[in-house]
């Protein structure tokens, strides 16, 4: 289990040190890719939370019309 998690020390220190030479070779299209990156994710999230509210006005409205409909005795 130690060699196992020092291996993995290992692989991510690797990984970090190739990202940040990637990082200072090109600033511009890191920053350009960082940034595209945050807004599909700020997209994905924003639709996610836009979808949701959907559903729970479109559940309430249909409730509420449930209760008008026994009130009013529509059935």
């Amino acid at each position: 289990m130690k060699r196992a998690w020092e291996t993995t020390k290992e692989r991510a220190g690797d990984a970090l040190h190739s990202g940040e030479q990637y990082v200072r070779k090109h600033p511009t299209t890191s920053v350009l890719s960082v940034f595209g990156t945050g807004c599909l994710v700020g997209i994905a999230i924003g639709w996610a939370i836009a979808h949701e509210a959907h559903e729970s006005y479109s559940k309430r409205a249909s409730d509420l019309l449930g209760i008008l409909r026994g009130k009013l005795n529509l059935d």
